[in-house]
């Protein structure tokens, strides 16, 4: 017989495992989901902001035909027309600017001929001039050219 049984069978004798998960496995879990967000979401946030300028690219070629139809018809335009403002109704659509959920502000410059369609900081804000000058589309009115910033190339 041994002099020390206890420590002889220490194994056998161990706590046994409570069920669950430790507090190390869950911190590796967290860490490995941080890891796959950090990679996934600059490539989420990128592409929802190239679908985000689908809207101008709509509203732009529609200003182009109606400002056309105008000119075709010799109705005088005013030399801007700034968001909310009066203008707009001198052409045949309503003012993309008050549309609910618009993520884009627009003007219109007859003097340079184009329309420009700035993205806004504030989608909320319809009549706001608080808007991302980066972040632009732009459409000429002589030719229907879409020019677009490097954030939506």
């Amino acid at each position: 017989m041994p002099a020390f049984p206890s420590l002889l069978n220490m194994k056998n004798n161990s706590m046994p495992k409570a069920p669950g998960v430790s507090m190390l496995e869950v911190m590796i879990i967290v860490v490995v989901l941080a890891i796959l967000v950090s990679f996934a979401a600059p490539g989420y946030f990128k592409t929802l902001e190239k679908s985000r300028s689908a809207e101008p690219q709509a509203v732009l070629p529609l200003i182009y035909r109606e400002i056309k139809a105008a000119s075709e018809d010799g109705v005088t335009l005013p030399a801007n027309f700034t968001p909310c403002d009066a203008s707009w109704a001198n052409l045949n659509i309503d003012d993309p600017n008050l549309s609910a959920r618009a993520w884009f502000s627009y003007w219109i410059d007859t003097s340079t001929s184009t329309a420009v369609a700035r993205r806004r900081n504030n989608p909320r804000a319809a009549c706001s001039a608080n808007v991302n000058a980066a972040r632009f589309l732009q459409i000429d009115l002589l030719t229907g050219n879409i020019t677009k910033s490097p954030e939506y190339q």
